[in-house]
């Protein structure tokens, strides 16, 4: 399981690492948040009968994914000046006219220089550039896709989306290393009543992943 469950309530810190570079981001280590804590995966009528019955499949990054066929898909780079490439980005339909947000997980995919990248360098680089965040969790694994082991890591992080008169949001983060290449997805916490909701979804979706050429390319 890409992203595990976000049962824990408390706000949970990292043994120290190195002494980075001068170059590099120092490590990350969670923060104390002020009425914030890890969502709860929740069962939910709106989820329990969804099925994974559309398969998405991009050659020119080597992937394909499985995805629930009434959630839309778009082909979108969001920032082409920056070095994170916006592959896809999976939208789910609003639930009712009411609805105002809808889940969404992005995938990315970010080429790496720097050969001797590990899961938890890259995560600590990615996590320096979101503005105003905190940590409320990390950890680096390594995981099986199509036979082989890759480093991955986790990121779950807390941010104001609007102003400080609006709660903070949880959002989280996946990312895989596949030889020079980082793919990453990305799930907005934009509403957090459905977060926790959509998020076996979400887990299940990252899970279908699969490379379909060795390097990703």
């Amino acid at each position: 399981m890409f992203l595990e469950p976000f049962q824990s309530q408390d706000v949970m810190s990292f043994a120290p690492t190195p002494t980075p570079s001068q170059d590099s981001p120092p490590p990350l280590q969670s923060q104390p948040l002020q009425n914030t804590s890890p969502p709860s995966i929740q069962s939910d009528p709106r989820t329990a009968d969804v099925s994974l019955d559309s398969t998405y499949q991009n050659s020119s990054f080597g992937f394909k994914m499985n995805y629930p066929s009434d959630w839309s898909v778009q082909e979108i780079d969001y920032d082409p000046s920056d070095p994170i490439t916006d592959i896809v980005t999976f939208t789910s339909p609003f639930e009712s006219p009411q609805d105002t947000f809808t889940e969404n997980l992005i995938v990315s995919s970010q080429k790496i220089s720097d050969n001797s990248m590990t899961a938890e360098k890259f995560a600590d680089e990615v996590f320096s550039i979101l503005p105003d965040a905190q940590l409320v969790d990390k950890n680096t694994t390594t995981i099986n896709i199509s036979g082989n082991d890759y480093p991955a890591y986790t990121l779950v992080y807390s941010q104001d989306i609007i102003d400080d008169e609006y709660p903070r949001v949880i959002s989280a983060e996946k990312g895989i290393i596949v030889d020079d290449m980082a793919y990453i997805f990305q799930y907005p916490g934009n509403d957090q009543s459905t977060f926790p909701v959509y998020l076996p979804i979400v887990q299940q979706m990252i899970d279908s992943f699969e490379l379909t050429s060795p390097t990703g390319n």
